[in-house]
Order: C-alpha cells, then sequence, then structure tokens
C-alpha cells in the first residue's frame, strides 16, 4: 500500500488503501480477513491525532494506550508529542500490521497489542485515547462500561491534569 501524508496532518504519513494496493488479494488468499476498517481514515480518529499534537500537554511523558488503533495513526500522533510509552491495540491482526508499519514509516516506537481488553481489569496507563469505537450500539456498550471501570485508575494517576484534559475535551464538543 502507498504511504501517503494524512488529511489534516502532514506531520504524519500512513499506508492507504486504493484501488492497487493489494487489500482484495489479501481479503481472497485469507478466509479470516474482515472489513479493513483501518485501511480507511476515520473522522474521531482524525480529530483526536490532530489535538494530541495540537496539545501535547496531554500526552507528554505518560503511558498512553490507542484503544482500536486501526492503522495507528492516534498511536504514532501520541508518540511523536512527547508520550513516554505507547501502546495501540486493536483486535484485529491486520491493524496490528498495519500500526506496526506505520510506527515504522513515520520513526516512532510503538508497542502493540492484538486482543479484546474490553471485558478484562482495566490497564495501568495514565491516558486511553480512542478515536472511533461508538460506531455500533454493541461495541459502544461495552466501551463505555469498560470506560467506567477505568475511571478511578485513570483518575488517580492523572489527577494533575483532569482540569487540562477536560478543558481540551470541551473544545472537542
Amino acid at each position: 500500500m502507498p504511504l501517503a501524508p494524512v488529511p489534516s496532518i502532514p506531520e504524519i504519513r500512513t499506508h492507504k488503501a486504493g484501488p492497487r494496493s493489494g487489500l482484495r488479494r489479501l481479503a481472497e488468499a485469507d478466509d479470516a480477513f474482515e472489513a479493513p476498517y483501518w485501511a480507511q481514515y476515520w473522522g474521531g480518529g482524525l480529530a483526536l491525532a490532530r489535538h494530541v499534537l495540537d496539545h501535547p500537554d496531554i500526552v507528554a511523558d505518560r503511558t498512553v494506550i490507542d484503544l482500536g488503533c486501526g492503522s495507528g495513526l492516534v498511536a504514532i500522533a501520541a508518540a511523536k508529542a512527547g508520550a513516554r510509552s505507547v501502546t495501540a491495540i486493536d483486535t484485529d491482526p491486520y491493524a496490528i500490521t498495519a500500526t506496526e508499519l506505520n510506527a515504522a514509516a513515520n520513526n516512532v516506537a510503538i508497542a502493540t497489542t492484538c486482543a479484546d481488553i474490553l471485558s478484562g481489569d482495566p490497564p495501568a496507563t495514565d491516558i486511553i485515547l480512542a478515536g472511533d469505537l461508538f460506531y455500533e450500539s454493541d461495541l459502544a456498550e461495552r466501551v463505555t462500561a469498560f470506560f467506567d471501570r477505568c475511571q478511578p485508575r485513570i483518575s488517580k494517576s492523572s489527577s494533575a491534569t483532569r482540569g487540562a484534559h477536560r478543558s481540551h475535551a470541551s473544545a472537542l464538543s
């Protein structure tokens, strides 16, 4: 897949699916291949990545998880904005591969995990970023329940910056 600057985020380049990218051949060769949502730009991810880059204090020197990472756009933005460490998590192994390729293309270090963590215990992290996980009602309910369980742990680890996060979040509303 060709490497191209991301719309509205020219400082990040990602591999982009297109008519000649070979994605169809991959889908035909793997019966487990699902819709390649990770191969397209999604509005929430674009907005969140731009916001993180414009407000690096949100992630600077913090541990960050990009939940439902897709192509890794938000994780890459967090790494470029100065996060201490970034872990990109998705349930699709092809999304993980895309994230790893895109991280390498942008010269950032990102750990990846291919797993569904929504039912488990909240992870040890300072911040969880999620760009586009509310497009389906069942998934939205699971993500909301997960974030509810994460709230106490994350609130304790980032209490000094909660006010700043609220002002940034309201700016996105």
